[in-house]
């Protein structure tokens, strides 16, 4: 009950919906009709909106006086054509809020659908009772994109190799979206810079780091750099859990180790199976694999209550230095390297 009165949304029993946003000096409430498109053959447009404005018209001032809004609100109910549509919502937002004991004012629906309004604060308020400022974004609600961060990573990335021209190559702990619109986006700006700068770039990171996320792992000769960036060995074996399908091939299937994407060539009937496969070819960002001919499969729980799969223990996880799994050859036999957790081939 209480996580309701925080709801962005709060749905209509008709199918329809409201919004609700609040702002510095004011509370804006938008009525939308949703699935809600009217029932018989003849139904009219205007008589549905009309029907979804009068059941909003209710459901506002119930939420007015559940979540203790007060001050300056603006209720924008859905367009009506006809005046007397227009009237029988506001008499029933007017009859609706007699039964509030908190003083209000209620201007003239406008041709629009907009009504303005005013309500007595009372209390602080139920939002402003159980919530505080989010530190990461202070209120702002929005993130940068992966496109936006990508073009400032470039640019950092050049920065970092004019200040630093003795080092051959570094490590960059980045998000991975941002990693693979460096690495494969359009113009391939990663080669571009390296052509330009010199210089080596590897990437890590995970889905948990902060999507502008850009710190400096290792620095270095390019072997050693490659040495910690790469997570597996051409040749090595590898459990790994079949994610998804491949986006291009329906017979082939993906794995996945933090931001590292392998491959697994037939393995398209296994998603959601742990198996073990055989690393055929290694790549800055990605690998390719092919299933190991007799391994046992084994059946991924499934997630509870929609929860992915458990991240490391800590964000330290993430940080700790990557050290380079077994190496084998194809007709050697080894001890499979786990691919659940990064780093997974020998942390």
């Amino acid at each position: 009950a209480i996580q309701s009165t925080l709801r962005r949304r709060v749905d209509l029993p008709s199918g329809g919906y409201l919004i609700i946003d609040y702002a510095e000096a004011l509370t804006v409430i938008d009525v939308n009709s949703g699935s809600f498109t009217g029932r018989g053959k003849g139904a009219r447009l205007e008589d549905t909106i009309t029907r979804t404005n009068l059941e909003a018209a209710e459901a506002v001032v119930a939420q007015l006086r559940l979540r203790d809004i007060g001050g300056i609100i603006v209720i924008d109910f859905i367009d009506m054509s006809r005046a007397r549509n227009r009237d029988a919502v506001l008499k029933t937002l007017r009859k609706s809020l007699d039964e509030d004991r908190t003083k209000t004012y209620v201007v003239e629906i406008s041709p629009l659908g907009l009504v303005e309004m005013t309500r007595q604060n009372v209390t602080e308020g139920v939002r402003e009772i159980l919530t505080k400022q989010c530190p990461t974004c202070v209120g702002e609600g929005v993130v940068l994109s992966e496109e936006t961060v990508s073009i400032d990573a470039e640019r950092r990335l050049r920065e970092l190799a004019a200040e630093r021209p003795g080092t051959e190559a570094f490590l960059i702990q980045i998000h991975p979206r941002v990693g693979a619109l460096l690495a494969g986006g359009p113009g391939r700006p990663l080669l571009e810079i390296e052509a330009e700068t010199g210089k080596h770039f590897h990437f890590e990171g995970s889905e948990a780091l902060p999507i502008d996320h850009f710190a400096v792992s290792l620095e270095g000769s390019r072997e050693a750099v490659e040495e910690r960036a790469l997570p597996f060995l051409e040749g090595e074996e590898v459990l790994v859990t079949i994610e998804e399908p491949h986006m291009y091939n329906e017979d082939d299937a993906v794995a996945k180790l933090g931001g590292y994407v392998i491959s697994v060539a037939g393995a398209g009937r296994l998603i959601g199976k742990k198996t073990l496969v055989r690393i055929e070819k290694v790549a800055r960002s990605a690998a390719s694999a092919t299933l190991v001919e007799g391994a046992e499969l084994v059946d991924v729980p499934a997630p509870v209550n929609g929860a992915s799969e458990p991240a490391p223990d800590s964000e330290e996880e993430d940080k700790k230095p990557r050290s380079r799994g077994r190496r084998g050859g194809r007709g050697r036999r080894r001890k499979p390297a786990q691919a659940e957790s990064p780093g997974g081939s020998g942390d």
